[in-house]
């Protein structure tokens, strides 16, 4: 009786080690599984972090895109506007006989139309007819004449001869 308690003691101490030992290896397996659901979630919240920065770059890459446009419209605009006093004020003093200074300030808006809105443009276009104008002023009708008609030209090609543009010309 004595040997079967000393085996069934054995027993138990074993069944006790298998099960100390079982339990380790599933609170190791627990601890792998969590620091796997760890590392994963690490991972997930990386890429959406990488997301979102990547996301928040494009959008500040957009916001300097719209904001440089905006700068570019209004440099635009206050260029234009620039150009048209100088034309209106060139018509003033031309009226006015200071045929000179209007000369300068037409030639001068005249360049910045055909730089900022093309040669064609009916801004540029006429500007070019009232320089040719002032030239009839000044009584130099051979370069009105040839200022006049090619203002004459680019309206009939680009307007057509019914336009009220290509008329006046």
């Amino acid at each position: 009786r004595a040997e079967e308690a000393r085996l069934a003691a054995e027993e138990r101490a074993r069944l006790a080690e298998i099960t100390r030992k079982e339990n380790e290896a599933l609170e190791a397996a627990r601890k792998i599984k969590d620091a796997t659901q760890r590392e994963a979630e690490a991972e997930r919240i990386r890429k959406e972090a990488e997301a979102l920065k990547a996301q928040s770059e494009a959008k500040s890459h957009e916001e300097r895109e719209k904001v440089q446009y905006q700068a570019e419209m209004a440099n635009y605009k206050a260029s234009q506007a620039i150009l048209d006093a100088k034309a209106s004020l060139a018509l003033v003093l031309q009226r006015m006989g200071a045929l000179d200074e209007a000369g300068r300030l037409g030639r001068e808006a005249l360049a910045g139309y055909r730089r900022l809105l093309g040669a064609e443009h009916p801004h540029a276009l006429t500007t070019q007819s009232n320089l040719g104008l002032l030239e009839m002023d000044r009584g130099d009708h051979e370069a009105a004449a040839a200022i006049l008609e090619e203002v004459l030209e680019i309206r009939l090609r680009i307007l057509g001869e019914g336009h009220i543009d290509t008329l006046v010309s």
